[in-house]
């Protein structure tokens, strides 16, 4: 998802995926799985690049994917804004993490309601991929 807006201007965020097998080897001879998930871990056939500038991601939402997903930050900040699911509304609370270049976030993106907004004036570049 990426566009321009009436002014002819992109907008703030732009979200590919990626699940042809060509691309994804060239693509993840530049990076490896992160070092904490299980030896056994596998990641998915799908990469996704996300990336934008000053300003809100996608409203709250749930993702639809078949697995819970690692997303590291490449570039820039990002802020992570969590709910819980219903079903846990009485014993968790929202959450609010902001990630840095280096910074990797695991999350259920199927069971925890989430919006990002970009922070600063640096671009923001996130790779990300399902595991299990």
């Amino acid at each position: 998802m990426c566009g321009v807006d009436v002014n002819n201007e992109l907008k703030s965020t732009c979200i590919r995926s990626n699940c042809n097998p060509d691309i994804s080897s060239v693509l993840r001879q530049h990076y490896s799985k992160p070092y904490f998930l299980p030896d056994d871990s596998e990641l998915s056939a799908i990469d996704w690049i996300f990336m934008g500038y000053q300003g809100p991601g996608a409203s709250m939402h749930l993702d639809y994917v078949r697995r819970p997903s690692w997303q590291a930050q490449i570039k820039g900040r990002k802020t992570w804004y969590l709910l819980p699911p219903p079903e846990c509304e009485d014993v968790c609370i929202p959450m609010n993490i902001t990630v840095q270049r280096g910074d990797i976030i695991l999350i259920d993106t199927n069971q925890w309601y989430h919006t990002t907004v970009i922070e600063g004036e640096e671009m923001s570049v996130t790779l990300g991929s399902e595991y299990d």
